[in-house]
């Protein structure tokens, strides 16, 4: 089944990448369909392998398929949708494997692309970053009735609420100009990120 949704993914791939048969939302669509297929399939089976094939395809698609542009706002956004579908899989089957996986790649997919672009932060990015630390702080309370929290389910909200901490801080620097207002506005998402952690 893996390698099956391989090879769909890489069909979509390569009908827009290297051969150009297909349009980059078309590509776009039947590789974020198999990525729901994936997920569908892996809980409905109880199949850890295509959940994890399926996240990793969720994730790179927007990078395998980019053309450049560097819409920000958009990946960013797209990466908390990813964060939020595959994190309801997961607590579905308890698969702590999968969390991690979703978390190791939400977080270096922002960082890089935050740094990649850094000239495009937008106040919008801050956002879909906040709400990509929600998703994931989210983990202890979605937990499934009647069992024992694990170690992933709380180190994953602490690590995600200093990556987001310690990003925003940083984006916050290079989306406002002035130096007393990027730090006043610092200081209150500091805040922030602390009353929901």
């Amino acid at each position: 089944l893996s390698a099956g949704i391989i090879v769909l993914y890489m069909g979509s791939f390569a009908g827009y990448k290297l051969y150009s048969i297909l349009p980059p939302e078309l590509s776009f669509a039947l590789m974020i369909l198999t990525t729901a297929a994936a997920m569908l399939c892996s809980v409905k089976l109880n199949l850890l392998p295509a959940a994890l094939t399926g996240c990793a395809g969720g994730y790179l698609t927007p990078v395998l398929l980019s053309d450049g542009s560097g819409n920000l706002p958009l990946f960013l956004g797209y990466t908390a949708m990813i964060s939020a579908g595959v994190l309801l899989v997961s607590r579905e089957r308890r698969w702590r494997g999968l969390e991690i996986m979703a978390f190791l790649f939400s977080f270096l997919l922002m960082i890089s692309g935050s740094i990649h672009y850094s000239h495009k932060i937008t106040g919008l990015c801050i956002l879909f970053l906040f709400l990509n630390f929600l998703v994931f702080s989210s983990i202890p309370v979605i937990r499934k009735k009647g069992t024992l929290p694990g170690k992933t389910e709380w180190l994953l909200p602490i690590f995600s609420a200093l990556i987001t901490l310690l990003l925003g801080i940083w984006m916050l620097e290079r989306c406002f100009n002035s130096f007393h207002s990027s730090r006043l506005y610092a200081a209150g998402y500091a805040i922030l990120i602390s009353a929901v952690s």
